[in-house]
């Protein structure tokens, strides 16, 4: 597969850090209550005020980048612009209902978000720590493009908050294929969804079931012995298509051991604003 048909969708940190909790419901909180919710793993910690978002969220704003016609960082501003058909995003999210969608994004611009990386090794450094929400505003803008009709559309776009996109701006780019992308948002188990998603963002990796599970979730986020064993159930049931996207599955006592090494057909890396310089020059283990 030649690069330029992969397409960017996401980053490595936005896969990685427990942002998007496995499930694809929101705590809903009475309005008198502030909700408070920590999640942390090796990679950094998040802390969420307000509602939390899920992998519905990420899966809209995973769409909305890799159908973008307009993708820039703007310096007098500091915020990345994110722009395109709004007709493409519900066409690759595979709805029509438009209210969906912008409830996701209502979400994402009015949940506080700490977010807090850390160094992966063993001085376990604070590199960054900002307090912010993903999206500082959206809508549609007054320019306007011919589609394939050639009729005039009127860009929608999203534009991050300064926070956000200081930690978009350097963080390594993800491409794919596009039907590797349609097919993560296809699979059903919002858990085996953030498992995939998480993996993804290695270029090699060896990962008993266990700590997977507390990788995705976060510390913070507690997960009963009876939901290990569903989203064991879960992975196990998406086995096939886990293994044709090079995600093998092996048993040893009674727990999993997952191995990932990744497969540039598919998927590679891309150090950000280098379009020819691969992400080899980080440990991306």
């Amino acid at each position: 597969m030649k690069k330029e048909e992969k397409i960017q969708y996401s980053t490595v940190e936005k896969q990685r850090l427990p942002l998007f909790a496995p499930n694809t419901c929101s705590r809903s909180t009475a309005k008198t209550e502030k909700k408070i919710v920590i999640a942390q793993n090796s990679h950094g910690e998040i802390i969420v005020e307000g509602e939390e978002l899920n992998q519905t969220h990420r899966d809209v704003l995973d769409v909305f980048i890799a159908t973008a016609t307009v993708l820039q960082f703007t310096e007098t501003t500091g915020r990345w612009i994110i722009a395109g058909n709004l007709y493409d995003v519900k066409k690759l999210l595979g709805t029509k209902n438009t209210e969906y969608i912008l409830s996701k994004l209502r979400d994402m611009m009015r949940t506080t978000i700490t977010v807090k990386l850390t160094q992966e090794d063993e001085t376990k450094k604070n590199i960054f720590s900002k307090t912010t929400t993903l999206i500082s505003e959206f809508g549609y803008s007054e320019t306007t493009f011919k589609n394939k009709k050639q009729k005039n559309i009127r860009y929608f776009y999203v534009i991050f908050s300064k926070e956000f996109s200081e930690l978009f701006k350097h963080d390594i780019v993800i491409l794919a294929d596009r039907q590797l992308l349609k097919d993560i948002l296809s699979i059903e188990s919002p858990f085996v969804k953030a498992v995939v998603r998480y993996i993804l963002s290695h270029q090699q990796v060896t990962i008993t079931f266990s700590k997977l599970v507390d990788m995705v979730s976060g510390k913070g986020r507690s997960v009963k012995k009876q939901y290990r064993h569903l989203y064991k159930k879960q992975l196990l049931e998406n086995e096939e298509f886990l293994k044709k996207i090079g995600i093998n599955i092996k048993h040893e006592g009674n727990d999993l051991i997952i191995e990932y090494t990744q497969n540039k057909d598919l998927i590679y890396f891309q150090m950000p604003n280098q379009e020819e310089q691969h992400a080899q020059q980080k440990q991306l283990s």
